[in-house]
């Protein structure tokens, strides 16, 4: 046992005793990881889709928990003013937003390495910020390195997941609850349809324009991850 969880047990191949409130689905991409695995629930009370990794909304104003010191280490475009800015709500909220990116992408555009561990940034960091917040969006990184190698199995997890008519996604990261729908997590995953009839409605509706310069890690990883 784990923290009181029995580690024996297989998530979907043995009968929970919770499986009367709750529905669950497994996605498993064995090209990737060994292998990458997402479990998404639906909770029937309350009409809630839990996920942990595949969706995400992350807000434009920094969350709560977050400490001060954190962001505020984050907020300089020059890392030679790290310790030095104040505290203020707008060098909070560019600690958040840089953070988000680091996360976001790994590599994200508009900055460069100096001293070869500290990260300058250019003011085009906020265009890329807001192409990502508030948003119900997947992963960049599990978009490029994950789900894009499996389109047609992630897409029948996603169209399972439609299915249950939800009304809230929890996400285990960032904001929570999300109020959405099943049509609103397919064109999020807009990307896995391509090439199929419907994928010309989900990719009109999709609002998430990833800017190239951000991507470019990204593309590099999923390269070597081929």
């Amino acid at each position: 046992n784990l923290l009181g969880i029995p580690g024996d047990r297989v998530m979907g191949r043995d009968v929970p005793p919770w499986k009367d409130e709750i529905d669950l689905e497994v996605l498993s991409i064995d090209t990737v990881g060994n292998p990458f695995t997402e479990v998404a629930f639906f909770h029937r009370a309350t009409k809630s889709l839990i996920v942990t990794d595949s969706v995400v909304r992350i807000p434009s104003e920094p969350l709560e928990i977050i400490s001060p010191d954190l962001l505020l280490e984050s907020a300089p475009d020059d890392p030679a003013d790290i310790g030095k800015v104040p505290d203020t709500p707008q060098n909070r909220r560019a600690g958040w937003a840089k953070t988000c990116l680091l996360v976001s992408y790994f590599g994200p555009g508009n900055n460069k390495l100096v001293d070869g561990t500290k990260l300058a940034w250019e003011p085009g960091y906020k265009a890329s910020f807001k192409a990502i917040a508030d948003k119900l969006i997947v992963s960049p990184v599990l978009r490029f390195l994950v789900f894009s190698k499996s389109p047609a199995k992630t897409r029948q997890w996603v169209d399972k997941l439609a299915g249950w008519n939800f009304k809230y996604i929890i996400p285990a990261h960032y904001a929570a609850p999300i109020k959405a729908s099943g049509l609103d997590l397919k064109t999020a995953f807009s990307f896995v349809y391509e090439g199929l009839p419907e994928g010309l409605l989900y990719k009109a509706l999709d609002r998430v324009k990833l800017p190239e310069e951000d991507l470019k890690t990204l593309e590099s990883l999923n390269q070597i991850l081929l």
